[in-house]
């Protein structure tokens, strides 16, 4: 599959003086299918899912289109058309594509239809006067328009389900909008059910009595509990197991749950917004994920855009990194530069990370660009692409996609093995001896 780059452009939203700035507001799509042509449909950006899902934004009723076939997004410079891994391709003017830029006139073909972008409707509404929502950062379009998102959610009563890659900052995010809200002086509470085993879930969600479990000597306060008048975030909850995910839908409907081996009923008196680095929409179609725990949750959303997609906040948050640090450190050309090409798989904590590092371990005042510890990862990746393009042996890909993949993840994971099988879907002694097999660490180096 081809990946086009930046192809075709939006408009600068940057023009001073010539009022609100213009930006993509609604794609126009026909859809033609072998049996005729449909009328054209309008959907609102910034993402749009196309697929034969209820889930979909734009659900289209064809055998032939995957669930979750394919997504048009808006991102910085261009709009870009992003196949979701889906059973029957993704073509753009005849051509298989997995990630393409495009504009106006394109022909987009999902199994038997096709989806004609007939044009893409403007919008004038102001963006978010400020630069930062409470903590978060951003002088981009994007990040403008998702701070004014905020601003409308945070006074709301609304469960918000937040969506975006690891590290984008989805923390921050909700914190800055329980600050936002009339909730504000309540608790601020943490649940984070990616690094939760599956029989303490309940515990920690709800609490539990003594006695209602082995080691279970005092009586011990669930999340729900400790954000009594305030707000409960709920981390990477498409980790939940299925069984608590009927014990949350509960909570969210009823506002009452119980303590584990306990038969008084509470009542629940906190807002709750969850936030999942995983599709959900592709959960509820696998069947591991329940339907109407997905509308409860997502009653409203935000999607987090990644730190490739915004390489104007790059140069930005690093100042503010830096800032943090020592206020007199500055960054060489060449180490701007290579920020600017850096992918950042990790987004914005792999950033702060890289900037910290530097931060803390150069001579003097200035940063070059040998001083940013990017080279690594980058090499991983220029193997991986090379071995895609070479259409190698499926071991050979294989080995590549592990040999980027797995640190990236263990790294995120902290070093700890057991979340990183978790987040991959591998047991850990089978995360472990994939490591071993390709020589990416030693037994007695590994973090217990």
């Amino acid at each position: 599959m081809a990946d086009d780059g930046g192809r075709g452009s939006t408009k600068d939203t940057k023009t001073a003086g010539q009022g609100p700035p213009r930006r993509p507001g609604r794609f126009l799509l026909r859809i033609r299918k072998e049996t005729g042509s449909a009328p054209v449909k309008s959907v609102k950006g910034p993402v749009i899912t196309i697929g034969r899902s209820r889930t979909a934004d734009l659900s289209i009723d064809d055998a032939s289109i995957s669930a979750l076939h394919a997504e048009i997004r808006v991102g910085s410079r261009f709009i870009e058309l992003v196949d979701l891994g889906s059973h029957n391709g993704t073509y753009l003017n005849g051509r298989a594509v997995w990630r393409v830029a495009l504009q106006p006139g394109d022909e987009i073909r999902l199994g038997s239809c096709v989806l004609e972008l007939v044009g893409i409707e403007e919008s004038d509404d102001a963006l978010y006067p400020k630069d930062h929502f409470g903590d978060v950062l951003g002088h981009s379009r994007v990040m403008r328009e998702l701070f004014g998102r905020l601003a409308e959610l945070a006074p709301t009563p609304l469960t918000v389900l937040i969506n975006g890659e690891t590290g984008t900052g989805k923390e921050e995010i909700a914190r800055s909008m329980h600050a936002a809200s009339p909730r504000s002086d309540g608790p601020f509470v943490v649940l984070d059910c990616g690094c939760l085993p599956p029989t303490l879930v309940e515990s920690a969600l709800f609490g539990h009595v003594r006695g209602a479990f082995t080691g279970a000597v005092v009586d011990q306060a669930g999340a729900f509990e400790q954000a009594n008048g305030g707000t409960i975030f709920i981390d990477e909850v498409g980790e939940l197991p299925m069984e608590q995910q009927v014990k949350l839908l509960r909570v969210l409907d009823r506002r009452e749950y119980k303590r584990v081996g306990d038969n008084r009923t509470r009542t629940a008196d906190a807002r709750v917004i969850a936030a999942t680095h995983r599709d959900l929409r592709k959960r509820v179609e696998a069947g591991t994920f329940r339907e109407d725990l997905y509308y409860r949750l997502a009653r409203a959303t935000v999607v987090v855009p990644p730190l490739r997609s915004r390489d104007e906040d790059i140069e930005v948050l690093a100042r503010a990194f830096l800032d943090r640090h020592d206020k007199r450190l500055t960054l060489e050309d060449s180490a701007r530069a290579a920020l600017r090409e850096h992918d950042w798989p990790g987004n914005v904590r792999e950033l702060q990370s890289v900037i910290e590092q530097a931060a803390f371990t150069v001579k003097g005042s200035t940063i070059s660009r040998a001083q940013l510890l990017l080279q690594e990862r980058r090499d991983r990746a220029t193997k991986l692409e090379e071995a895609l393009r070479l259409k190698r042996e499926y071991a050979d890909v294989h080995r590549a996609v592990d040999q980027w993949l797995l640190p990236m993840v263990i790294e995120e994971c902290k070093g700890i093995i057991v979340h990183a099988a978790k987040v991959l879907g591998m047991s850990p002694n089978g995360l472990r001896n994939r490591m071993k097999k390709l020589k990416l660490f030693e037994l007695e180096d590994e973090e217990e």
